[in-house]
Parts: structure tokens; C-alpha cells; sequence
């Protein structure tokens, strides 16, 4: 086969420039009388089809109804992202810690502005009698 020829993925015949529809985005060729649904046999167009959202091996094309989707819950234990997250220790904490944060506010920086805060409202409170902070004269 030269590089002007391709075959149609769905009859295996030989297809030509002014009958094809392709390359798909798996490099796959059809004609236009072929390209439709595998189920219903609705005529599809390069906006119209889809394809196995379950087999990557499977190169068929199909209508929105009809194309096989991986349904809620499809993936199992075994994925990646799910395995990481399953073998998470489990904590007692009722609050997340990532949302709300953990300690209470000893950072240098939050401290610094929950002072900024009371000094500003009038509300803070000396905790020493203001007596030990002046200098005697002697």
C-alpha cells in the first residue's frame, strides 16, 4: 500500500481521497457510506461520533447514545490516584486540617496580626500592669 491508500477500518476496503473521512484522532480511515454508528447505523460526521471510552484497542466509532462510557464507580482499588488515597492513614481529627489549618495561630505572622487587630479595636488587654513597663527615674 502506498501512502496515498488507506483501508476503511470498517469494510477493509481500499479508500480513496473523494470517499474519505479521516484520519480520526487514531489515525483510523472510513468511507463516508461507512462512517456511522457500529450499533444504529446513524450516519456520524467528524463532529458527530465518538469512541470506546472503555477500550482504547477498540477503533470503532459510535453515536452519543450508543458510545460505551465508563460509568460512576468504574475505576476499582487499583488506580492510582485511589490507591494512594486508600492508604491514607486515618486520622481522629473531626476537622480538616488542610481547610481549616491546625495549632492556634502561634505563627509568628498570625500572632503578629491578631495583636494588630486588638490594638487597632481598642480591645487589647494588658496582660502586666502598665507600672513594669515604665522606667524609673533613679
Amino acid at each position: 500500500m502506498n501512502s496515498y491508500e488507506n483501508t476503511c477500518l470498517r469494510c477493509g476496503q481500499t479508500v480513496y481521497q473523494v470517499d474519505k473521512v479521516g484520519p480520526l484522532k487514531d489515525f483510523t480511515f472510513y468511507h463516508q457510506g461507512c462512517f456511522k454508528c457500529l450499533l444504529c447505523g446513524t450516519k456520524l460526521t467528524l463532529k458527530t461520533y465518538f469512541n470506546n471510552q472503555q477500550s482504547q484497542e477498540d477503533k470503532e466509532v459510535y453515536c452519543q447514545n450508543h458510545v460505551p462510557k465508563t460509568g460512576p464507580g468504574h475505576l476499582d482499588g487499583m488506580s492510582v490516584g485511589i490507591k494512594a488515597a486508600l492508604s491514607v492513614p486515618k486520622t481522629n481529627h473531626l476537622v480538616n486540617d488542610q481547610i481549616r489549618g491546625f495549632g492556634k495561630g502561634t505563627a509568628l505572622h498570625i500572632t503578629h496580626a491578631l495583636h494588630a487587630t486588638k490594638v487597632h479595636r481598642g480591645t487589647l488587654v494588658y496582660e502586666r500592669n502598665m507600672d513594669e513597663y515604665l522606667v524609673s527615674g533613679s
